[in-house]
């Protein structure tokens, strides 16, 4: 309820509220599956992670790091692991970005990791399957929940 001795404009505005909805709240896309992995601690998110690479998730996957030296640090333990690598970060030129991003679309690397930065404007239809190796701010409800968690989405 809302008493004032006056209305002016302002007072008036907030009589008659207006809600609009871009779209409908926590809508799912049918074709994607969501699964969030439980890491044991932090020093074994890692190991989580090439566990999911390597048993579940194995061609066509982008890796999402919150750090640039995240990043290069996973692509260096894929690489480590035999596994066909392509990295995309802030640290990279321009010429190296593209190629890596050709590596993974023409099938020479089953893994791409990278930073915030090829999730804008990029479209890779090629892309089975999404990890967030650190959770986005739309996952952070994991976290205040106090998980360590690896949210994965798969398109069908």
């Amino acid at each position: 309820m809302l008493f004032s001795a006056t209305l002016n404009a302002s007072v008036e505005d907030l009589v008659k509220p207006e809600r609009i909805h871009a779209s409908p709240v926590n809508a799912v896309a049918q074709t994607l599956e969501q699964e969030f992995v439980k890491a044991p601690s932090e020093e074994l998110r890692e190991a989580a992670l090439l566990s999911l690479v390597t048993r579940n998730y194995s061609t066509k996957v982008i890796v999402f790091c919150s750090t640039k030296e995240a990043a290069h640090r996973i692509a260096i333990v894929l690489g480590l692991c035999g596994l066909r690598f392509a990295e995309i970060h802030g640290n990279l030129s321009q010429g190296e970005r593209a190629a890596s991003l050709q590596r993974f679309q023409q099938g020479q690397a089953d893994f791409l990791v990278a930073t915030d930065i090829a999730s804008r404007g990029l479209d890779l239809p090629c892309t089975k399957t999404v990890i967030n190796f650190h959770l986005p701010v739309d996952a952070g409800a994991t976290a205040y929940a106090g998980f360590k968690a690896l949210p994965c989405f798969r398109t069908h």
